[in-house]
C-alpha cells in the first residue's frame, strides 16, 4: 500500500484518541494503515466515499459490489443552502 501517512496513523493509535471520523478510499488491512485504528475502534464511522445526491445510483452500485468497507455518503449541499427548487 502506498500514500499512507504511517507516522500519523501510529501517533493517533498510540494517543488512544477516539471518535475520529475518517474519509478514505482505502480502509487499510488488519494491523496496517487505517486497519490499526479500525481494530481499536478509534475511527468510526469510516466514510469510504462521498457522492453528490445526483449520483445515488452509482453509490448504490458501489455498495452492491461489496467493495466497500465502511459507509458511502450522499451529499446534497444545494438542499442545505435552500437553493433547491421545490416540486
Amino acid at each position: 500500500l502506498c500514500g499512507i501517512p504511517e507516522a500519523l496513523i501510529q501517533a493517533l493509535h498510540d494517543s488512544k484518541v477516539h471518535n475520529l471520523t475518517c474519509i478514505s478510499n482505502n480502509a487499510g488491512v488488519d494491523g496496517f494503515g487505517l486497519g490499526k485504528l479500525l481494530e481499536t475502534r478509534q475511527i468510526e464511522p469510516v466514510i469510504m466515499q462521498r457522492f453528490p445526491i445526483l449520483e445515488a445510483a452509482r453509490a448504490n452500485e458501489l455498495l452492491e459490489s461489496g467493495a466497500v468497507v465502511g459507509n458511502v455518503v450522499l451529499v446534497a449541499p444545494e438542499l442545505l443552502n435552500g437553493d433547491a427548487s421545490s416540486s
